[in-house]
C-alpha cells in the first residue's frame, strides 16, 4: 500500500491540469469561434458592399432616369440616365428638394408628388414638364414607387424623357389631319373591298358624299349597295366575281352609278389586289372617279362627227389635214369618192403626192410653198390618178394653221371631184362654133 498523503497530492496535481486544458481549450474554442464570426462579417460586408456595387452599377445601367427622394422629397440618388436627362451633375442634386427639376410655376402642384402623401400619384405614371440645367422645358413621364432603404421609408422615381415622342405625336396628328383634309376634298374616292365578306366596301373616303351625294356610312353599312346601284346595263362587267385582277397590277372599269336622285353619273373605277401572308386574295383597294363631263363631251362629239360625216357625205366633200412637221395626213369624209384610194393608203404628204397627176405634181407643191412661205390661202384645182388609172379633178382649199409663237404647224381644209364640172367647161370649139 502506498502513502495516502502521497495520493492526495497526485489527485490534486491532476485536477489542476485537466482545469488549466479545459481553460486553454475553451480559451482556444472561443477564440476560433470569435475568427469565424469575424470573418463571416467581413463576408457579410463585402457581400454588402458588392450588393450596393452592383445596385448602383444597375441604376446607371437603366435606360430610365432614377432619382430617389426620402420621405420630405430630398433627393438621395441621382443616377447616369438622370443626369443625361436633365444635365445636372450627381453632386448638384443629391440633398436638394426633387422641386429643383420642375419649372417653378408648377411647384405647387407637384410638391409632394415625391413623397407618397399625393393621392393616385404612387405606382402611377404621371405625364408632366420637366426643367433642365439650363432653364428648358421638356416632356417627362414619372413613375413614383415606394420602397425600403436601410429601414427606411424612400421613393422610387422613374421618368424618361418624351420629347421625341411628343414630335412624333405631333407630326403624326398633322399627318392625319391633312390625310382627312386631303381624303375629304380630294376629287378622288378611295375604297377597299373584303373579298372575304361577300367582296362588301369596308371604307370609303369623306369625298364620296360632294362627289356622289352619299354618306360613307351608307355605302359600307350595306354589303349590297353598291351592286345594286350600278346601272343594269354595267353589272355584269362590274361583278368582282368575274373581274380578274392582276397580282401587282390594276383593273380599270367605267360605268354608271346611281345618285339618290335616280340619275346615273359616270364613274372610272381603278383597283388592285391585295394577298395575305397565306397567298390568298383577301382585299381589294381602289379608287372612283367622276368621267362623267368627260363621257358627256365624247357622246358630244361622237354626234358632232357623225353629223359633220352625214353633210359631208350629202354636200359630196371630205376634208383634210396635214401636219407639216410629221408630214402625217388625216381625212374625213367619203375621200374613196373624191381620191379613189382609203384614207390608210394615204398616211402621210408622200402617198398623197403620188396619186398626183404627173403633170400638176409640181404645181401643187409650188402652190404649197407659197403658201407656207405667204401664208396665203390654198385655192387649187389640179388632177388625180385612180386606181383604175381614170384621170380626175379635184378642187383643193385650205388654211394655215400656226402655233402660239406663229409658226405654221398644219394646214386643213376641203377637198371636192370637180371633174363634171371641168367636163361641162371645156366645149369642143366645133359645138361652140355651131352654137354661135
Amino acid at each position: 500500500m502506498g502513502h495516502p498523503g502521497r495520493t492526495d497530492t497526485r489527485s490534486a496535481g491532476a485536477n489542476s491540469l485537466a482545469t488549466h486544458v479545459f481553460i486553454w481549450l475553451l480559451v482556444v474554442l472561443t477564440l476560433s469561434l470569435l475568427l469565424i464570426h469575424l470573418r463571416h462579417r467581413r463576408l457579410v460586408a463585402a457581400e454588402i458592399e458588392e450588393g450596393v456595387a452592383n445596385a448602383r452599377d444597375i441604376l446607371d445601367s437603366s435606360d430610365e432616369g432614377i432619382i430617389i427622394t426620402n420621405e420630405s422629397g430630398k433627393i438621395i440618388r441621382f443616377n447616369k440616365m438622370a443626369i443625361q436627362i436633365f444635365g445636372y451633375a450627381a453632386e448638384n442634386t443629391v440633398g436638394k428638394n426633387f422641386l429643383m427639376l420642375l419649372p417653378e410655376d408648377s411647384h405647387d402642384a407637384h410638391r409632394q408628388t415625391m413623397s407618397g402623401s399625393l393621392p393616385g400619384a404612387v405606382n402611377q405614371s404621371l405625364e408632366l414638364v420637366a426643367r433642365r440645367a439650363d432653364g428648358t422645358r421638356f416632356p417627362l413621364t414619372l413613375t413614383v414607387k415606394p420602397v425600403r432603404l436601410n429601414g427606411q421609408q424612400v421613393f422610387l422615381g422613374m421618368c424618361r424623357d418624351i420629347t421625341a415622342l411628343k414630335r412624333a405625336e405631333a407630326s403624326s396628328w398633322k399627318n392625319q389631319q391633312l390625310m382627312e383634309f386631303l381624303l375629304k376634298s380630294s376629287p378622288i374616292v378611295f375604297y377597299t373591298c373584303n373579298i372575304e365578306k361577300g367582296h362588301s366596301i369596308t371604307y370609303v373616303s369623306p369625298s364620296v358624299k360632294e362627289m356622289f351625294g352619299y354618306k360613307p356610312e351608307t355605302i359600307t353599312g350595306s354589303p349590297a349597295f353598291w351592286r345594286m346601284h350600278i346601272h343594269p346595263d354595267d353589272r355584269d362587267q362590274v361583278h368582282y366575281h368575274h373581274v380578274p385582277v392582276p397580282e401587282g397590277g390594276r383593273t380599270q372599269l367605267e360605268y354608271r352609278l346611281q345618285l339618290p336622285d335616280g340619275s346615273y353619273r359616270w364613274i372610272a373605277d381603278s383597283h388592285t389586289l391585295v394577298r395575305d401572308e397565306n397567298g390568298r386574295e383577301c382585299l381589294i383597294i381602289g379608287r372612283w372617279t367622276d368621267i362623267n363631263d368627260r363621257k358627256e363631251a365624247e357622246t358630244r362629239l361622237k354626234l358632232k362627227e357623225e353629223s359633220i360625216r352625214a353633210s359631208l357625205k350629202c354636200a359630196k366633200l371630205a376634208t383634210w389635214g396635214w401636219s407639216i412637221n410629221t408630214g402625217e395626213m388625216s381625212f374625213a369624209g367619203d375621200i374613196e369618192k373624191q381620191l379613189g384610194s382609203e384614207q390608210r393608203q394615204l398616211a402621210d404628204f408622200n402617198d398623197f403626192c403620188e396619186i398626183t397627176h404627173p403633170e400638176d405634181h409640181e404645181a401643187l407643191l409650188d402652190t404649197l410653198r407659197q403658201c407656207l412661205v405667204a401664208g396665203e390661202v390654198l385655192d387649187l384645182e389640179y388632177r388625180v390618178l385612180w386606181p383604175d388609172e381614170s384621170v380626175h379633178w379635184i378642187h383643193m382649199s385650205g388654211e394655215l394653221i400656226s402655233d402660239d409663237s406663229g409658226s405654221p404647224v398644219r394646214m386643213a381644209g376641203v377637198l371636192r371631184d370637180v371633174t363634171t364640172q371641168k367636163k361641162l367647161r371645156v366645149v369642143p370649139l366645133r359645138e361652140a362654133t355651131q352654137v354661135l
